[in-house]
């Protein structure tokens, strides 16, 4: 068994929301509720861009890339950043890795 808190994720992993939450998109950000654990978690407009993007199948790669673009940065300046938030989502079982 594999404890998803210690899956190693890399560019290549492809990952999407669970359904197992509600979210809603602010102004500012975005409010999410994980309906199994009943957390409620409150995203910036960053996270809110990112959570936007894992609607659909994605791969962390492209994530990084689409980040990069609408925030003018390179990609390697937040890529430990994005997976540290992506590893935490996982942790929270609001995304998951799909082949």
């Amino acid at each position: 068994m594999v404890i998803k808190s210690m899956v190693q994720l890399s560019d290549a992993t492809n990952i999407i929301q669970t359904s197992h939450q509600v979210s809603i998109t602010l102004t500012d950000g975005t409010v999410l509720l994980n309906i199994k654990n009943h957390n409620y978690y409150e995203f910036n407009m960053i996270a809110s861009h990112i959570w936007s993007y894992l609607s659909k199948q994605i791969s962390i790669g492209n994530v990084i890339y689409l980040l990069s673009k609408q925030y003018s940065i390179t990609e390697k300046e937040h890529a430990t950043d994005i997976l540290t938030f992506l590893s935490q989502l996982l942790a929270e079982e609001l995304i998951e890795i799909v082949p």
